[in-house]
C-alpha cells in the first residue's frame, strides 16, 4: 500500500479481553506483514497470564499509569513515556499498578495479531478448549499466572 492510512480511535476495532478495551488503531494491511498498533485500556490490577508469542515482537508504551512488567526473569516499573520491547519467544506479563485507568500503546511486528484477540474474546465466551486452539493457531502459550495479580 502506497498511500497513507488514518484510523480515529473512534473508528477502531474494539475487543475486550481480560477486564481490558483494546482498540485495533491500525490493523495489518494483510496476515505477517507489516505492523499492528492498538491501544489497551486497563482497569487498576489487571493484566494477561503470563504468555509468550511465537510470532510477533511488541512494543509497549505507557500513555498513563504505572505498570509492573516481567520480560523473562526481570521485572520493570513503567510509567508515562516509558517503552518496554517485548520480544517474540520470552514469557512477558504486566499489570497495572496505578489508581486509575492504565493507557497503553502496543506495536506488534509483524502484523495480524488482532485476528488473535478476536477469536480469543469469541472463544472466552465458549470454553476452554476453544481457548487452547485460538492460543495455539496463533502461536501464543501461556507459561504462568500473572505473578502480579494471580491470574
Amino acid at each position: 500500500m502506497n498511500k497513507p492510512v488514518l484510523i480515529s480511535l473512534d473508528k477502531a476495532q474494539h475487543v475486550r479481553v481480560f477486564r481490558s478495551d483494546i482498540y485495533f488503531t491500525m490493523p495489518a494491511i494483510e496476515p505477517g506483514a507489516g505492523v499492528s498498533v492498538f491501544e489497551e485500556f486497563d482497569p487498576p490490577r489487571s493484566g494477561p497470564p503470563l504468555h509468550l508469542h511465537r510470532r510477533e515482537d511488541e512494543i509497549l508504551r505507557v500513555v498513563e499509569g504505572h505498570l509492573r512488567v516481567r520480560v523473562g526473569l526481570d521485572d520493570l516499573d513503567a510509567g508515562p513515556g516509558d517503552t518496554v520491547f517485548l520480544p517474540r519467544g520470552v514469557p512477558h506479563t504486566y499489570a497495572n499498578f496505578g489508581e486509575q485507568t492504565g493507557h497503553v500503546i502496543f506495536v506488534a511486528q509483524p502484523g495480524g495479531i488482532e485476528r488473535y484477540f478476536h477469536e480469543l474474546a469469541n472463544a472466552l465466551q465458549l470454553d476452554r478448549a476453544e481457548v487452547t486452539k485460538v492460543r495455539a493457531k496463533y502461536g501464543v502459550e501461556y507459561v504462568g499466572p500473572n505473578p502480579f495479580t494471580d491470574r
